[in-house]
């Protein structure tokens, strides 16, 4: 969880840094605006991606440690 917060956080600053507008901004417009579906969807959006990278880690983990079975 903490990931997500550092990827959303680092894109933050990088679309401050070099003005590119991004899910960052968006994120950070959205709550100051208070527009719940932008949030929620974000929201949905990092959690399916925390999911999937923990999915890909572990078959990978299985893959080069065959002593790992689930």
């Amino acid at each position: 969880i903490q990931a997500v917060g550092l990827i959303l956080g680092s894109l933050f600053v990088v679309e401050y840094l070099f003005n590119y507008p991004g899910i960052g901004l968006l994120m950070i417009n959205a709550v100051f605006q208070r527009d719940f579906p932008i949030i929620q969807a974000i929201a949905i959006f990092s959690c399916a991606a925390l999911v999937l990278v923990n999915i890909l880690v572990d078959f990978a983990s299985t893959t080069i440690d065959r002593r790992l079975q689930y």
